[in-house]
């Protein structure tokens, strides 16, 4: 329970990491790889098992690393994109048919390769119009989630109900009529 954490892909929760799920590792084994260190807002994707689990770094700990099914997207370059937009784009049915048609061979075992992420193409508006599609997508994203936890919530009413209802012409407190 102590040392730097571990992050898998079972530690991705609704776009975010779960820390309280996340393993510990030695500092040894931590400063093995420097390009496997965490930071604030990175953009993490799961390449093995379930392809394209996305979380977005938040609340970051000091230390922390990955495991080998986790990659880091971390924009170093001079291309101006909002982790964000990305991690949108990631989510869309661009990014899942391009990885379809990318795979090779007959493998039963999928994976994605960083060499083959890099290849990745998608459209990149400027850097105002991505963080205007953001806060549209995260807004209509957010009213959706509502609407989900309100159908839920009827759902388990009714559940209860139906449990109540059961119960009471079970025990003849009600009668068939």
């Amino acid at each position: 329970e102590d040392g730097p954490f571990l992050i898998t892909g079972t530690d991705f929760n609704n776009g975010n990491i779960k820390w309280d799920t996340c393993a510990h590792i030695t500092e040894e084994r931590f400063m093995e790889d420097e390009l496997l260190h965490v930071k604030e807002g990175d953009l993490l994707i799961t390449k093995d098992g379930t392809i394209g689990k996305l979380a977005i770094v938040k609340n970051c700990p000091e230390k922390v690393s990955l495991n080998s099914g986790v990659m880091i997207i971390r924009n170093n370059s001079n291309w101006k994109y909002d982790n964000k937009y990305l991690y949108y784009i990631l989510l869309s049915n661009q990014f899942y048919l391009w990885y379809e048609k990318s795979q090779n061979g007959n493998s039963t075992i999928k994976h994605l390769y960083q060499e083959q992420f890099y290849n990745f193409e998608f459209s990149y508006p400027n850097i105002l119009y991505q963080k205007r599609i953001v806060a549209y997508l995260d807004n209509k994203c957010e009213e959706i989630d509502n609407l989900i936890k309100i159908k839920q919530e009827k759902i388990e009413k009714l559940k209860e109900y139906k449990k109540s209802l059961i119960y009471q012409y079970v025990t003849g407190k009600k009668e068939v009529v």
